[in-house]
């Protein structure tokens, strides 16, 4: 399911061009991990993985007051599934948000973060998608923007700053569109009526 190490856990999130599993400031027994200090001066473990693959069962928003919305994806691959959350409006993000229409949700997809330097000395970063070998083209470029609205330059307390408002709005539409089609439809709950089954488990299932 990721790549490097045979180690799998749960919760993953993308952090420097890689997928990370966090183990906080306690460094776990059994289990190779890397080390750094994070920007309260804390120590902390981790796994850093080059990607990571599977097929979506599940795709979701969660909202946060102080954190903002981060992207969650339930991944199953082989039996086992994992949980990879990416900030919503971020470059990680807005990559993955950019391709969501261009693979096919019923196959393997495999995640491979990206991070590096330009020759302006700029950060840049992402999520290549690629599905059967080949990698997924993003809907929305430069030269077509296919539909995504402009950032907007504003004035705020005097200074100038994009509003990425309406930007946002259309990105939440499209991927709202995308979680619609891991909803169970009415023709599938109907066909799940001749099946004894707890109905209320059924409604979690990821068709």
């Amino acid at each position: 399911m990721v790549g490097n190490l045979n180690q799998v856990s749960n919760y993953y999130n993308v952090s420097n061009g890689k997928v990370v599993r966090s183990y906080g400031k306690v460094e776990p027994e059994g289990v190779i991990c890397s080390s750094r200090v994070n920007k309260n001066g804390d120590t902390v473990y981790e796994q850093r993985h080059d990607y990571i693959e599977g097929r979506i069962e599940k795709a979701e928003v969660l909202t946060h007051d102080e954190y903002g919305d981060t992207i969650k994806l339930t991944i199953e691959k082989g039996g086992e599934r994992a949980v990879l959350s990416i900030k919503f409006d971020s470059s990680y993000g807005r990559s993955f948000l950019y391709k969501i229409n261009s693979f096919n949700t019923q196959q393997e997809v495999r995640f491979i973060p990206y991070a590096f330097l330009n020759k302006e000395g700029k950060n840049i970063t992402g999520v290549n998608v690629f599905q059967n070998g080949v990698k997924i083209k993003s809907e929305h470029t430069m030269e077509n923007p296919n539909g995504l609205p402009p950032l907007k330059e504003v004035m705020f307390n005097g200074k100038k700053q994009w509003d990425k408002t309406e930007q946002l709005a259309f990105l939440k539409d499209k991927f709202k569109s995308f979680t619609d089609k891991f909803e169970i439809t009415p023709q599938e709950l109907e066909k799940a009526k001749d099946i004894d089954v707890n109905m209320d488990e059924l409604k979690d299932l990821p068709f």
